[in-house]
């Protein structure tokens, strides 16, 4: 991002049409995602779910909570809502960000047995505009808006900061 900000980094299909993002887009937008974790009360070894499929979103996440120390909880798209109780009660996520309406409405039908999750954060909202209103769930685009708040230099101090040999992400296996 510092050397080539304006080559291509990452290309996305939306709707049929292709998304770009630059190193620079690529590098603000994970920035804004830690940052805004981090506003949210996220601090570093606290565990952040993540379940969707393969998209830009994932990757902003996964990279933006192991800048701020924290850990990433990958979860199954699949997996049933039992499955999604397991990893995040386990885990002790305190903030899952989930793909769309399919996967929130997995969370909503366990959180009350989750003590430890704080937030659930919406990648895509179409459909789950409820859950939105009544405080059930934030937008990603929320979350990113918080991080823009913050100047990206605290981000860079952040990453920085970490200890190479402290626990990034967890893994759970089909057999867990």
């Amino acid at each position: 991002a510092r050397v080539k900000p304006g080559r291509l980094a990452l290309r996305h299909r939306e709707l049929g049409l292709w998304r770009e993002y630059s190193w620079r887009e690529y590098a603000e937008r994970v920035a804004q995602t830690g940052l805004g974790l981090r506003a949210l009360g996220v601090g570093a070894g606290d565990r952040v779910a993540i379940i969707g499929d393969n998209r830009p979103e994932w990757l902003f996440a996964d990279l933006g909570v192991q800048g701020i120390g924290a850990v990433v909880v990958g979860v199954y798209a699949t997996s049933p809502a039992e499955e999604v109780h397991y990893v995040l009660e386990h885990s002790g996520s305190a903030v899952v960000i989930v793909e769309d309406e399919e996967q929130l409405d997995k969370v909503l039908a366990v959180r009350d047995r989750l003590p430890a999750l704080r937030d659930v954060i919406l990648i895509e909202p179409r459909g789950a505009a409820h859950h939105l209103a009544d405080g059930r769930a934030m937008t990603f685009e929320a979350l990113l808006a918080l991080g823009a708040a913050a100047p990206m230099t605290e981000f860079e101090a952040s990453v920085a900061s970490l200890d190479p040999s402290d626990a990034a992400v967890l893994i759970y296996t089909s057999g867990t």
